[in-house]
């Protein structure tokens, strides 16, 4: 049983250059990195979803406009950190609700795994892959406040997590961290089906 509601911040600005298109629309399978994030936020009730765009915003929301989320832009995409992206969703978050911070990048995660990292106590808490923090992260409504209050002292959300006490939660099942070029891609999809 979920301790508080939760939102989720799925921070989507960056242009992709690597990828060669914005992550947002990179496809797994038949479904883009966004809407498979998406569906899988639907299905553990989590409905106050934030999509923070920036680079080819339009495109984004026009390509996912049969998704029920709130969009955000990051104005200042090209001169910022994913930290600036977060706060610009936070500002669409309830005070009393904990938060999943979820980038684009960050795909096929399993459904079980995230509702054990949505279950725990711990006040900041990521999912774990082969013993190495990944996404997403999740924030208690308490630490939320702390992230918002202290922001302006951090250039990245790692230096926030660095000062505070992280808890990882082991991912029972693989998925897709940091997924910034094609060929990153295409190993994970061939990992997935084996000949």
């Amino acid at each position: 049983m979920l301790l508080c509601p939760h939102s989720a911040v799925i921070c989507a600005a960056g242009a992709g250059t690597r990828m060669g298109c914005p992550k947002a629309l990179c496809l797994l399978g038949h479904r883009s990195f966004l809407s498979s994030i998406v569906e899988t936020l639907y299905s553990v009730c989590v409905d106050n979803i934030i999509v923070v765009v920036g680079a080819e915003a339009q495109r984004i929301r026009d390509a996912h406009a049969n998704l029920s989320v709130q969009w955000v832009e990051n104005a200042d995409w090209q001169h910022t950190y994913m930290l600036e992206s977060l706060l610009c969703g936070l500002e669409r978050v309830p005070q009393k609700h904990a938060v999943i911070h979820w980038p684009v990048d960050c795909v096929d995660v399993h459904v079980e795994d995230l509702k054990h990292l949505m279950d725990t106590k711990a006040p900041l808490a990521s999912l774990a892959y082969d013993g190495v923090p990944g996404h997403p992260m999740r924030l208690t409504p308490e630490y939320v406040a702390l992230l918002r209050q202290k922001a302006p002292q951090y250039v990245s959300l790692r230096q926030f997590v660095d000062e505070f006490c992280l808890e990882t939660i082991a991912a029972q099942h693989p998925a897709l961290m940091n997924c910034n070029t094609p060929q990153r891609l295409d190993d994970y999809l061939k990992s997935r089906c084996p000949k």
